[in-house]
């Protein structure tokens, strides 16, 4: 009987080692539980920071980019306002010139003459104003 009794206390104390080396291995993996479980949790805090200051970014970009986009218009509309200005005044002239040949046309031949060469010399296309279109400067 005490062989036996030897035998059992033997088992029990090998047992416990196991047992004690399971609780030192189940403490490790325990810990490393928990330090993912911390890492997952700042990399989720790092992840919205980034995304919030990317956001911040990407707002402050688009309104770069309207501010931007608005004043090249402006510069734009105000190019082609003088533009559209410059080229009335070029059709009232125009217009204006095709009206006095009209009147000497319409005149007796008397009078035309000396009026003529002044018109003629008048509507010389070198003294004509230079059309711009499509022109936006």
């Amino acid at each position: 009987m005490v062989i036996l009794q030897e035998k059992l206390l033997k088992r029990m104390g090998s047992l416990w080692n196991m047992t004690q080396e399971m609780q030192n291995e189940l403490n490790q993996e325990t810990s490393k539980l928990q330090s993912f479980e911390d890492y997952a949790a700042l990399r989720k805090v790092m992840i919205k920071v980034q995304h919030q200051q990317m956001h911040l970014f990407l707002h402050e970009r688009e309104h770069l980019c309207l501010e931007t986009l608005e004043k090249e218009a402006k510069e734009t509309v105000q190019q082609l306002k003088e533009s559209e200005v410059r080229m009335t005044h070029q059709k009232e002239s125009l217009t204006e010139m095709y009206r006095e040949l009209t009147e000497m046309c319409h005149k007796p031949d008397v009078g035309v003459t000396p009026g003529l060469g002044k018109c003629i010399a008048k509507t010389n296309h070198d003294s004509l104003p230079q059309l711009q279109i499509g022109s936006h400067s």
